[in-house]
């Protein structure tokens, strides 16, 4: 979604656990280090989101190497963070829902049925 602000995300590779493409999107996205002990799992979401049906899991980045920036830039315009409590209108709809839905303390969710 053009113009829309997202999380770091991607698909999980064949003979790849959720943890591992979580690690190696973060480095080919904005170019971290992550190890599995530094991921703590923060949502589980079941969407139906423009005729797609996906089972996404979000994780809690606890720690890591290196300098964030803009691995992607033919994909990704810019880098922001944002507070949970001021999250921008133009973001993917789906992914400010997980991110509400986690901190009111959900860790499953289900969007767009």
């Amino acid at each position: 979604m053009d113009g829309y602000y997202s999380l770091p995300a991607g698909h999980v590779d064949e003979n790849e656990s959720a943890l591992e493409a979580a690690i190696r999107e973060a480095k080919e996205e904005i170019g971290i280090d992550l190890k599995k002990e530094s991921l703590r799992h923060a949502i589980t979401m079941h969407n139906n989101f423009l005729d797609k049906i996906y089972m996404n899991l979000f994780f809690e980045v606890l720690s890591y190497d290196g300098e964030i920036s803009n691995k992607e830039p033919h994909k990704c315009e810019e880098i922001q963070f944002f507070a949970p409590s001021s999250l921008p209108g133009q973001m993917v709809p789906y992914v400010k829902q997980a991110i509400m839905a986690f901190g009111n303390g959900l860790s499953y969710y289900e969007f767009g049925w």
